[in-house]
């Protein structure tokens, strides 16, 4: 190796053992060790807070009624086995009492009638003549019967030696006997006639019972609130509601709650919004009340009588209902959402101090949106609501 390349070889060990040696020596900077993020710090739970207290809780049952009659009839036809021949009105239709509403296809049922009815006259027209003729015939009886008693009379005053007031008695009495026998077979005709008067009013009158029974007619002035989905053809089913007739002069609400049906009573009061304006209203019929042959639409609904409705309040218009079932003064009253519920208890999250709490509670009356605490709680403790 020449001197040149020795140099150069000597050259980079030397540097080699400078840096080594300022390193051994603490004159090269040391790296430095990273610093951990401080640590954060955790959020206080903000609650919602509410200050127990006490005040009136009311239970109400509200909801949507209708306006329905007080006198509702229902009809039917009591056979079955006809079909519609016409209907002749249409619901929510004003009726007057003996408006034929349906009837069914009874054949020439109507012209019969009529036959009948002329029947009825002829026989009591020939009853009239009987007895007319039986008025003629006790006349005749009674003339003679005088003419008689007076020639008698006549022949005593003679000492019976007038043999001509004598023949003419005879005569008289033969005339009368054969008048008497006139006026008793007059009766028995005119018997006979009653019978066949009174035969053909019979039959007149079964016609018509018939003809009823082919037709319903309404009972009253009112409006049909019911009528049944039929058409000319349909076969009629006895004892089935077709037709619902409503006196429109009193009007009543049907109200149908959605729950708590059986804490309405009878006798409670009730307010009805109708077109924006509160009536007072009663209860009258309700499931407590509510008679066992009663429709089923009426088992589980209240009827509410209304107190001066205005005149134009039409039925099957829908009005506002609510009625107070259960109330209570000066009661420990919470949020509904501060109540917690499980199915073996009912309880409230409270704070005391900076500390959450869960105490058992006893609850009372419970609305939508307030619940009554009966026991466990006290007014003035501050309940969370969330």
């Amino acid at each position: 190796m020449g001197n040149k390349n020795r140099l150069k070889v000597l050259g980079v060990a030397g540097v080699l053992t400078f840096a080594i040696g300022l390193s051994g020596c603490g004159l090269m900077p040391e790296e430095e060790e990273a610093l951990a993020p401080p640590l954060a710090q955790p959020k206080r739970q903000q609650y919602d807070l509410y200050k127990t207290e006490k005040k009136s809780i009311v239970k109400r049952s509200n909801g949507t009624g209708e306006l329905v009659s007080s006198k509702p009839i229902s009809l039917h036809f009591k056979e079955s086995g006809k079909r519609i021949k016409s209907i002749d009105i249409k619901y929510g239709q004003q009726v007057k009492k003996g408006d034929v509403l349906i009837r069914m296809d009874v054949g020439n049922m109507e012209s019969r009638i009529k036959l009948q009815e002329y029947g009825v006259n002829k026989a009591q027209v020939q009853l009239e003549q009987i007895e007319k003729q039986e008025d003629v015939s006790r006349l005749d009886v009674r003339n003679l019967q005088d003419s008689i008693s007076t020639l008698q009379q006549q022949y005593k005053k003679s000492n019976q030696s007038n043999s001509e007031l004598k023949d003419r008695i005879k005569a008289q009495e033969y005339s009368l006997s054969k008048a008497q026998i006139v006026l008793e077979q007059v009766i028995k005709q005119k018997e006979s006639a009653r019978l066949d008067v009174l035969s053909a009013k019979i039959m007149l009158e079964d016609l018509k019972a018939e003809y009823l029974q082919s037709v319903l007619v309404a009972p009253m002035d009112g409006q049909v609130v019911f009528l049944e989905n039929l058409k000319e053809g349909d076969m009629v089913e006895a004892f089935k509601e077709i037709i619902r007739i409503a006196d429109t002069g009193e009007v009543q609400v049907f109200f149908k709650p959605d729950s708590d049906v059986d804490e309405i009573k009878t006798g409670m009061k009730a307010e009805i919004k109708y077109n924006g304006t509160a009536y007072e209203g009663e209860v009258v019929l309700s499931p407590d009340n509510v008679p066992n042959d009663a429709s089923e639409a009426y088992k589980n609904a209240v009827i509410i009588k209304v107190k001066s409705l205005p005149e134009g309040a039409k039925l099957g218009e829908a009005v506002s209902v609510s009625i107070p079932v259960k109330s209570k003064d000066n009661a420990v009253v919470i949020p509904r959402k501060a109540l917690k519920e499980l199915p073996d208890k009912k309880y409230v999250q409270v704070m005391e101090g900076t500390s959450k709490r869960e105490l058992d509670v006893e609850v009372g009356i419970v609305t939508p949106l307030e619940a009554e605490i009966v026991a466990g709680l006290n007014e003035g403790q501050m309940v969370i609501l969330n």
